[in-house]
């Protein structure tokens, strides 16, 4: 489970570089969970938000606070 856990976040992060919106914000929310990685889901979730995605603004703003 844990090699499938690996590769979904690595189509994940493929995705987001190519702009997938919802992507951006999964990945950012994965980068929240991880310790020291806050910075990362800071960038993560603003991308999403420009695109729309009203969720990441508001844990972006959260996180921010």
């Amino acid at each position: 489970v844990k090699g499938k856990r690996k590769e979904a976040l690595y189509w994940c992060l493929k995705a987001a570089e190519q702009g997938l919106a919802f992507s951006q914000h999964i990945l950012a929310k994965k980068y929240e969970e991880e310790k020291n990685m806050t910075q990362q889901a800071v960038v993560w979730y603003k991308k999403a938000a420009k695109q729309g995605v009203e969720v990441s603004l508001i844990a972006q703003a959260d996180m921010e606070n």
